[in-house]
C-alpha cells in the first residue's frame, strides 16, 4: 500500500519549521530544495540538509503502507500551517508522484520530488560520545557564537572552536576584531579531549532549537562530524578544517585601568551614541576617568552625542574607541548588576568577565586604533 497517514498540524509544523532551517533553497540539486519524507510503522520521519547540516525529527503517526516522498519546503510548511483543521492527511500516489494533502474541506495536490535523489545522512556510530545538560549547551552556544564571523575567507572564523575534556566543555567565538570565551562544568565525564570548531550556523540553529531545561543532549563526534540528538530531534553537522588561532595568547594577564559601573546605566548610554554613531562597524568613545566614563559620538553631517555615566576606577586616565554594538552585544548577556570593564592600553583589547559556580565567561573587544 501507498504512503498514507494523518497527523496533527500541532506536532507537524514545528517539525516542518524546524528541519526547514537545514533546506538549501537555491541549490542546484533539487531534492535539497525539499524535505524528505519517510512513513514505517506509524513513524514519519522528516529530514532536511543543505550537505552541511542535517536535521532529523520523528513524529508519531496514524499510518496506513509505508513511502517516501520529498516535498518543496516553500510550499509543504505553508500548507499545513494554513491547515483550516488540527489534522492534516496525506496521501501518495505512486504512479505520478503526486501528494494529495487534505484538512477538512481544503485539499492540495503538490508534485513528490524524486526521493531516490536525495542525500540521506548517517547517524554517527563511532567516535567520542557523551551527554550533557540541555540548559548549559545553550547557554555555551549563546555566550559565544555570536562572536564567530557570519563571512570570512578564513572559514574556521566562521565557527566556534569546542573543547570537549574531563567534565570542562570551553566554547570559543571570534571575528579577530572581538571574541566570546565560556567555560562550564558538567556532571558528565569525557573520557577522551576533543577539540573541534562547528559552524556558527549549525550552532545557532541548535541553540534556538534548545529549551532551559534539564534534559540531556547526547553528543556524538568523530573526524569529520558532530551529532547533537535530543528526544526525537537529530542534528548532523560537518566539522570545520583548519587551526584555529590560539587564542590564549591574546587575552591579557594584567590591565592598566578598570572601571566598575552599573550595567544598565553604561547600556542605555551606548544605545544613545549609536544613533550618531552610524552603523555597528563605527566607534563611540568612552573616556575612562576617576569618578565616571564619559561616552561620546559623533555623525560628521548630523551632529554630535555627549553623556556621562558614574563609575569607579583603579589606574589611569584612559580613552578607547570602541565598536558600538561590540560593547552592546556582551551587556545584553552578562547578569550581574554592576560590571567591571577592564582595559589593557588605547589600543590592546578592552575585556569584561563573568563567573559564577558553573560558568566562567570572558568577552574582549580590540579598539579602534586612532593613533595611526
Amino acid at each position: 500500500m501507498s504512503m498514507q497517514f494523518k497527523a496533527l498540524t500541532s506536532d507537524l509544523v514545528p517539525a516542518l519549521q524546524l528541519v526547514s532551517k537545514a533546506v538549501s533553497p537555491r541549490s542546484t540539486m533539487p531534492a535539497l530544495t525539499g524535505i524528505y519524507m519517510s512513513c514505517q510503522d506509524n513513524t514519519l520521519q522528516l529530514v532536511a540538509t543543505d550537505l552541511e547540516l542535517g536535521i532529523e525529527v520523528l513524529l508519531d503517526v496514524q499510518a496506513q503502507g509505508s513511502g517516501k516522498s520529498v516535498l518543496p519546503e516553500k510550499y509543504i510548511t505553508e500548507i499545513v500551517r494554513r491547515a483550516p483543521m488540527d489534522q492534516v492527511e496525506f496521501s501518495l500516489d505512486e504512479s505520478t508522484q503526486d501528494m494529495r494533502i487534505t484538512s477538512g474541506q481544503a485539499s492540495y495536490t503538490i508534485k513528490s520530488l524524486d526521493p531516490t535523489d536525495f542525500p540521506l545522512f548517517s547517524r554517527l556510530e563511532r567516535g567520542t560520545s557523551f551527554s550533557v545538560n540541555e540548559s548549559v549547551l545553550k547557554r555555551l552556544i549563546r555566550y559565544t557564537s555570536f562572536a564567530a564571523a557570519t563571512n570570512d575567507t578564513r572559514r574556521f572564523l566562521t565557527g566556534c572552536f569546542a573543547s570537549f575534556s574531563g567534565s570542562e566543555i570551553t566554547f570559543v567565538g571570534t571575528n579577530a576584531y572581538r571574541l566570546a570565551k565560556m567555560t562550564v562544568k558538567t556532571d558528565s565525564s569525557i573520557d577522551q579531549e576533543v577539540s573541534v570548531i562547528i559552524p556558527a550556523k549549525t550552532l545557532n540553529h541548535l541553540e534556538r532549537f534548545l529549551e532551559d531545561s534539564d534534559e540531556t543532549v547526547t553528543v556524538t563526534i568523530d573526524e569529520r562530524q558532530i551529532m547533537f540528538q535530543k528526544g526525537n530531534t537529530t542534528f548532523i553537522s560537518r566539522l570545520i578544517d583548519g587551526n584555529y588561532p590560539d587564542y590564549k595568547k591574546i587575552i591579557p594577564s594584567s590591565f592598566e585601568t578598570e572601571t566598575t559601573v552599573e550595567k544598565d546605566e553604561i547600556f542605555h548610554s551606548i544605545e544613545r551614541a549609536a544613533l550618531f554613531a552610524g552603523d555597528d562597524s563605527s566607534g563611540i568613545t568612552l573616556d575612562i576617568r576617576e569618578s565616571d566614563i564619559k561616552v561620546q559620538s559623533r555623525a560628521t553631517e548630523v551632529g554630535s552625542f555627549t553623556d556621562k555615566v558614574r563609575a569607579e576606577r583603579k589606574g589611569t586616565d584612559l580613552r578607547v574607541v570602541l565598536r558600538w554594538q561590540y560593547l552592546a552585544d556582551a551587556l545584553r548577556l552578562l547578569n550581574d548588576g554592576f560590571i567591571t570593564i577592564k582595559f589593557a592600553g588605547k589600543v590592546r583589547p578592552v575585556c569584561l568577565e563573568e563567573k559564577a559556580d558553573e560558568y566562567n565567561y570572558l568577552y574582549m573587544i580590540m579598539p579602534f586604533n586612532t593613533e595611526s
